[in-house]
């Protein structure tokens, strides 16, 4: 079973830039759709974020079985996966937050 783990995590390298860009892109939709005054790029735009939320917990989950690995620094690695669960954890409440219609949550964003 930990074999299999390990194997699954050699797909993180696909994985991790993923959400990055994704997230990139809808940072770049939301100052378009805002200059130009388009409301309906609040859809395209959780949209993104969905998708950048769900690819950040695939790379995540990679990451952290290939981390069980052998061969990495132990403080680097320790630094690594906690950083991107604070990633992966803002990545997903940016969802919430923005799908939200609460009006000071809206605000927030």
């Amino acid at each position: 079973m930990i074999q299999l783990g390990i194997q699954i995590g050699h797909l993180h390298p696909l994985f991790v830039h993923l959400p990055i860009g994704i997230i990139m892109l809808a940072f770049i939709l939301e100052v378009y759709g805002r200059l130009k005054s388009k409301e309906s790029f609040t859809e395209v735009v959780e949209f993104t974020l969905l998708v950048a939320g769900i690819t950040a917990i695939f790379s995540l989950g990679t990451g952290w079985l290939l981390g069980e690995e052998s061969g990495y620094d132990e403080d680097s690695l320790f630094l690594h996966r906690w950083m991107a669960v604070a990633f992966t954890v803002t990545t997903v409440l940016l969802y919430l937050v923005k799908r939200s219609k609460i009006g000071w949550v809206r605000k927030t964003y």
